[in-house]
């Protein structure tokens, strides 16, 4: 069961993973989408799946104290402000790296 503890703390940061792999792939224009939408999707993946890992510590701990899975939503909390400054620093990285190449 603490297999499944260790695994929704996982899924809790997978979000901002993805915000700062495809922020860097934005950046250098590997990808064409612009970094409006990957940090609309890593919000909402982040929100989706900070609810789906608190259920999953949930259970894991039923029966037991549940207070640690609290922890859980303020990990997602804190994930979600961390995928917001990566994203303010990503776009500031990106006007400059254009500005760069125009000149």
């Amino acid at each position: 069961m603490e297999f499944l503890f260790l695994l929704s703390y996982f899924i809790v940061v997978l979000p901002f993973g993805y915000q700062v792999v495809y922020g860097i792939r934005i950046i250098y224009r590997i990808t064409k989408k612009s970094l409006l939408d990957v940090l609309i999707t890593s919000l909402c993946l982040q929100i989706v799946l900070t609810i789906l890992a608190f259920f999953l510590a949930a259970w894991s701990f039923s029966g037991e104290c549940g207070l640690p899975v609290f922890g859980i939503i303020g990990l997602g909390m804190m994930s979600m402000f961390a995928i917001i400054i990566i994203a303010i620093i990503q776009f500031i990285v990106a006007s400059i790296f254009r500005n760069k190449i125009r000149l």
